[in-house]
């Protein structure tokens, strides 16, 4: 029981974290285009909007979020009271996993959320409206579920840059030092799976839609 809730609790958690912060940042409530701007922000999601893989603005900028978010976590707490490995909660891959493992399941989490996304908040015919961050935050509750016991769940590299390269300088007494050399399974895995969820949003994606009534469910 105990293992179980080491595991669903922190995926619950993040599920229903963006679950009701998406709402409130008003990523829902504008039109397709908009959202979609909006989404391009995320480097995962904006990978299915490129021309190549290549990083750009916001990919640099979503990275450098993560190394100051990771600075913070040092700043409230000392290695002593990091009940993470003394890692600031880096992906490192569990001993009990190989990296083809991680690499197929951060592919498959990131295929998942990226597609709910755009089939939900992105698509002109998606008639969900602002109530796609229910479907939204339980692709994410899904994706930790999975995720959790292997690697920690990444599914955004950005993610898992800076943890792991503060904590490596920050180089606390007894430290897990994986986190580095596991990096560029959280970066591969959750692109690939962005490019392939675009991919296959792109193929079905309605011709000649231009938007769709959003249900009412207050009648």
């Amino acid at each position: 029981m105990c293992q179980r809730r080491r595991k669903c609790e922190p995926a619950l958690g993040g599920g229903l974290g963006l679950w009701h912060g998406d709402p409130g940042l008003g990523l829902f409530g504008g039109t397709p285009q908009w959202r979609a701007d909006q989404l391009r922000r995320d480097p995962v999601l904006g990978l299915g909007w490129s021309s190549a893989l290549v990083p750009r603005t916001r990919e640099l900028v979503g990275s450098l979020g993560s190394l100051l978010g990771a600075a913070l976590l040092c700043a409230v707490f000392p290695c002593s009271q990091d009940m993470t490995g003394m890692t600031l909660g880096t992906n490192v891959i569990n001993d009990n996993y190989g990296w083809g493992n991680v690499l197929v399941g951060e592919f498959l989490g990131t295929f998942i959320l990226c597609f709910v996304v755009w089939e939900t908040a992105v698509s002109p015919a998606a008639s969900c409206g602002k109530n796609a961050c229910i479907a939204i935050g339980f692709a994410v509750f899904l994706a930790h579920v999975l995720l959790l016991p292997i690697d920690g769940c990444s599914i955004n590299p950005t993610r898992s840059f800076g943890p792991a390269l503060v904590s490596a300088i920050r180089n606390c007494p007894g430290r897990v030092t994986k986190g580095l050399e596991d990096l560029w399974v959280m970066w591969v895995g959750p692109l690939l799976g962005g490019a392939a969820a675009a991919g296959l949003h792109f193929a079905f994606k309605p011709r000649g839609v231009t938007s769709t009534k959003v249900q009412d469910f207050d009648s």
